[in-house]
Parts: C-alpha cells; sequence; structure tokens
C-alpha cells in the first residue's frame, strides 16, 4: 500500500522541480498555494520553505519536528480539525536552489486497513489450527475407535466364532473396504468348513 503512495508522491515532485525550473520561486509559490487550497481535508500536505526555514507556501504551518529538510521517505503525525486523533502521514522532500519542498499524503486509513487485514490473517490462521487440531483429534478418536471394533471382531473369530462379522458403517471408506473384504473371505472360509463337514459327516455314515 505504501508502495503506491511513493510513486504518488514521487511522480508529484517530479513535476513541481519542473515547475520551479520553467517558472521559478514565485511560479512554484503560486501552484503550491492553489494546490493547497484545493485540499480541503488535508489528504495532501505542501510545503516550500526558503533557506532559512520561513515558509512561502502550503498548507502546513512550518516542517515537521525531527524531519530533515532533505529526505528520500518519512512519516509523520498531525492532529487536523475534526478528526478523533492524530493522522498520519508519508512524505518525500527534496531541496531547490532557493528553498525546500516537501509534499506528504495521509497514509492513515490505509495503515487501519492493513493492520484490520493482518489482524484478520492473525485470527483466521489462529482458528484454522485450532480446528485443524480439534479435527485431528476427533479423526484419530474415529480412527482408534474403528480399529479397536475391528480387533474386537477379529479376536472373537479367532477364539472360534466363524459366525462373527465386523461391523460395516456404510461410509465407504478404507475401513469399510477393509471390513467387507475380511467378510467375504470370511464367508467363503465359512462354506469351505461347512463343506469339509458335510463331506465328513458323509463319510462316517
Amino acid at each position: 500500500m505504501e508502495r503506491q503512495t511513493e510513486e504518488t508522491i514521487e511522480a508529484e515532485l517530479t513535476g513541481l522541480r519542473e515547475q520551479y525550473r520553467d517558472l521559478g520561486i514565485f511560479g512554484l509559490e503560486r501552484i503550491i498555494a492553489q494546490r493547497a487550497a484545493e485540499e480541503k481535508h488535508l489528504a495532501s500536505i505542501y510545503l516550500l520553505i526558503d533557506k532559512r526555514g520561513v515558509p512561502i507556501a502550503g498548507n502546513l504551518p512550518a516542517w515537521p519536528t525531527d524531519v530533515e529538510t532533505v529526505s528520500n521517505r518519512f512519516r509523520f503525525s498531525l492532529d487536523l480539525p475534526g478528526s478523533s486523533g492524530p493522522r498520519r502521514f508519508l512524505g518525500r522532500s527534496v531541496e531547490l536552489d532557493q528553498g525546500f519542498l516537501l509534499v506528504a499524503r495521509d497514509i492513515e486509513d490505509k495503515l487501519r486497513t492493513q493492520t484490520l487485514l493482518v489482524n484478520a490473517i492473525a485470527l483466521g490462521s489462529g482458528l484454522m489450527l485450532v480446528f485443524g487440531v480439534i479435527g485431528g483429534f476427533v479423526m484419530s478418536r474415529w480412527m482408534l475407535t474403528r480399529i479397536e471394533s475391528i480387533n474386537r471382531a477379529t479376536g472373537q473369530i479367532m477364539a472360534g466364532d466363524l459366525g462373527r462379522r465386523i461391523a460395516v458403517d456404510g461410509s465407504g471408506d478404507e475401513f469399510d473396504e477393509l471390513a467387507t473384504n475380511l467378510n467375504a473371505m470370511l464367508e467363503r472360509i465359512e462354506r469351505l468348513l461347512a463343506g469339509m463337514r458335510e463331506v465328513t459327516d458323509n463319510i462316517a455314515h
């Protein structure tokens, strides 16, 4: 977001410096005064000062505190009329032959939006992590329940209960497929054993 604002400021500074070369300090003063007058809500800040630091034109009464007269990029805050609190600005300044020029943009709304996005992403990631942990726990418990059910059934079958079958819950998952295949195998074994008993009984008679 700030990158786009920086590019806008740079483009405007380039244009103003060209005006200064063509029209001189007085021509630039008129242009700055006109642009500053158009900024009713101070979304854009302009300030032209002489070499002594005396304001020539602009909508800022003085150079921002702790900001160098020549700076590629800086931030500062202003208390604007009607604002609930200080608003943050991103600016850049350049040196001219007869003074210094500052151009800045209000980035408060962009920073707040960026903060909201970061918080929303952090919250979403946190919720995904929580639901992932809960989902993993539920899934592991479900898998353990299915495995225990299969183990109980196979234990009873191994103990001699050949009529026992493994429960199928109808979900169609891998456990259902395994249970279906094992049950089919048990059915076949049971039929083979029944056939062997029938043959044995016939021989005995």
